[in-house]
């Protein structure tokens, strides 16, 4: 019973210890437009790298084929892949505030008329608010470029997501 004690405090000592503030990687769900399990590693104070594999859904927006623009909107399994440079706002009362803005890339399957692929580029702006507790909080605007392929053509698309992401650090 002692060695059961003392294992539960150094445990809770460990949990009580790890700070969102200070984590290499942080793994968690991203909602918003896109759903699904998300990734986030801190290489540097200033250099991370977000990876997100969700469901994506794409409201209507502005798409162009032959010259032609039409609104439409899309759903797909989406790999969307960014690095970033990120740097402190603000901190205080125990909270970090967090500013990051870089770029990347997206790759998957586009539910369109018919079953199409999904290839797009997209900037990336967002904060991400850290505490003494191991969880971490981002939310960020993707605005980019997409290229869709469904029944043998391609769409040129205005591709955009908002995202929150609820992340645990360790």
């Amino acid at each position: 019973m002692k060695k059961i004690l003392t294992l539960c405090v150094v445990a809770l000592m460990a949990i009580s210890t790890v700070s969102a503030r200070s984590y290499k990687v942080a793994l968690g769900l991203a909602t918003g437009l896109e759903y699904g399990p998300t990734v986030k590693v801190n290489f540097t104070d200033h250099f991370t790298l977000m990876n997100d594999l969700t469901w994506k859904f794409v409201p209507n927006t502005v798409a162009g084929v032959n010259g032609q623009t039409f609104n439409f909107g899309y759903m797909g399994l989406i790999d969307n892949v960014n690095v970033a440079y990120q740097t402190k706002l603000a901190s205080g009362r125990g909270l970090d505030l967090l500013f990051y803005g870089g770029g990347g890339m997206s790759i998957g399957y586009a539910d369109l008329e018919t079953a199409g692929g999904k290839f797009g580029v997209n900037a990336l702006a967002g904060i991400e608010v850290t505490a003494n507790v191991p969880i971490a909080f981002t939310f960020d605007f993707r605005p980019g470029y997409a290229l869709l392929f469904a029944n043998g053509g391609q769409i040129h698309a205005l591709d955009w997501s908002l995202v929150l992401a609820v992340r645990y650090a360790f």
